[in-house]
C-alpha cells in the first residue's frame, strides 16, 4: 500500500474568491450610486470607509497581494470620479451662483429705475396739478377784478342819472398798482382806476380816477374816488 504526500489544498489562481468578487461589487455598486447623484460626497466616503473596515475573518482573502492591488486600483479610480464629480459639482455651483447673483442684480436695477420712473411721474403729475391750481385762481383773480370795474361803472352810472355826477360813464379800467392777478404770492391787490367820460384819442381817456382794492382771500373788493 503505497502513500501518497499530503499537501494543501491551493485555490485556482484564475478564479476570484466569492467574498473578494462581492466586496468589489459593493464597491462598484457605491461608485456607480455615487455619479448617479443617489450618494452625496459624504455619504459615499463613509459607506466607503464602512465597508473597507469590515472584519478581516469575513472577507476570508486568500490572496492579500493580489486583492491588495485589485482595491487599492479600485479605490484609485473610485477617488478620481468622486473628485471628478466633485469639481463637476463646485463648477455647477460658482454657475449656478454667479447666474444668481447676476438676475439678482438685474431684479433690483429694474425695481430701481421703476422706483424712479414712478416718482417722476408723480412729480409731473404734481407740477400739471399745481399748474392747474394757479391757472384757475388767476382766472378767479381776474373775474373778481372784471366784477368790480363792472361795479364801479354802475355805480357811477347811477349817480349820473341822479345828478350827481356829469356823463356820460363809458365804462371803468383799472391797472394794477401792486398784487395783480397774477401775482399768486399776493393775497390782495391795489389798484387805480378810472371811470371814462370822454376819449380822448384812440387809446387816451379822461374821467373819474377811482382807487380800489380786492382781497383775493375773501373774494371781495372795495373803492373809492381818488382826492
Amino acid at each position: 500500500m503505497s502513500e501518497r504526500p499530503t499537501t494543501d489544498e491551493q485555490p485556482d489562481p484564475g478564479v476570484e474568491p466569492r467574498e473578494e468578487l462581492d466586496h468589489l461589487a459593493r464597491l462598484r455598486t457605491l461608485a456607480e450610486l455615487h455619479r448617479d447623484g443617489v450618494l452625496t460626497d459624504e455619504e459615499f466616503e463613509a459607506q466607503k470607509r464602512l465597508l473597507l473596515q469590515e472584519p478581516a475573518r469575513r472577507r476570508r482573502l486568500r490572496r492579500p497581494r493580489r486583492r491588495t492591488v485589485v482595491v487599492v486600483g479600485l479605490l484609485v479610480l473610485l477617488g478620481g470620479v468622486g473628485g471628478g464629480i466633485a469639481l463637476q459639482r463646485a463648477h455647477d455651483r460658482d454657475v449656478r451662483e454667479r447666474r444668481e447673483a447676476r438676475e439678482r442684480e438685474e431684479r433690483a436695477t429694474a425695481a430701481r429705475e421703476a422706483r424712479e420712473r414712478a416718482a417722476q411721474e408723480a412729480e409731473r403729475r404734481a407740477r400739471e396739478e399745481q399748474e392747474q391750481t394757479e391757472r384757475l385762481e388767476i382766472a378767479v383773480r381776474r373775474d373778481l377784478i372784471q366784477d368790480l370795474r363792472k361795479s364801479v361803472t354802475a355805480d357811477f352810472r347811477k349817480r349820473v342819472s341822479e345828478g350827481v355826477l356829469d356823463g356820460p360813464i363809458l365804462g371803468t379800467t383799472c391797472d394794477p398798482v401792486s398784487g395783480g392777478a397774477d401775482e399768486l404770492g399776493e393775497s390782495t391787490g391795489t389798484f387805480d382806476c378810472l371811470v371814462a367820460t370822454e376819449r380822448t384819442s384812440a387809446d387816451g381817456r379822461r374821467g373819474y380816477p377811482v382807487d380800489a382794492t380786492v382781497n383775493y382771500t375773501r373774494f371781495s373788493y372795495t373803492w373809492q374816488l381818488s382826492s
